[in-house]
């Protein structure tokens, strides 16, 4: 079994991702209790870090456990199709620009992140493509949060 751990932390972009969502999670990621680890993307990439250096660094607000079955083979391909690719900051940009003129103007969110780059990653497009087999870099990790939760 794995956890999806959704986070907070004091680092500016945390609260600058907090600020412009109005939402108290600014990233999510995968941990593998059994094995002490956690996958996660952030401005270095999509990386494994220790568990309890993750857990340090991080304010976990949210954690929900996740049974997969295979979860070591899915895990096992997708890291060899993913590691170390590198952030989608042009997804994080246009993400940034669409919330931050919904608040402001109360322009719609897009249905899809017109500066997304295919095999970079957000935090959220990683977890939801493990989740839910692809990507989605038009959700915040608070409303990826609340979409797993809801599936019951």
């Amino acid at each position: 079994m794995l956890k999806i751990l959704f986070t907070s932390s004091d680092k500016w972009f945390s609260k600058a991702i907090m600020e412009v969502t109005g939402e108290p999670v600014s990233h999510c990621a995968l941990e593998f209790p059994n094995l002490g680890i956690v996958i996660h993307s952030n401005f270095r990439g999509l990386h494994i870090q220790w568990a309890s250096t993750f857990r340090k660094e991080n304010n976990i607000i949210y954690e929900i456990p996740f049974v997969e079955e295979n979860e070591f083979e899915k895990i096992d391909q997708l890291m060899q199709k993913h590691e170390f690719v590198y952030y989608d900051i042009g997804a994080m940009a246009f993400l940034g620009v669409s919330m931050w003129l919904k608040a402001w103007l109360g322009v719609p969110l897009p249905k899809s992140n017109l500066w997304q780059s295919t095999g970079m990653h957000l935090c959220t497009e990683w977890v939801s493509r493990y989740v839910d087999g692809r990507e989605d870099s038009m959700i915040t990790p608070h409303k990826l949060y609340s979409r797993i939760q809801n599936r019951g």
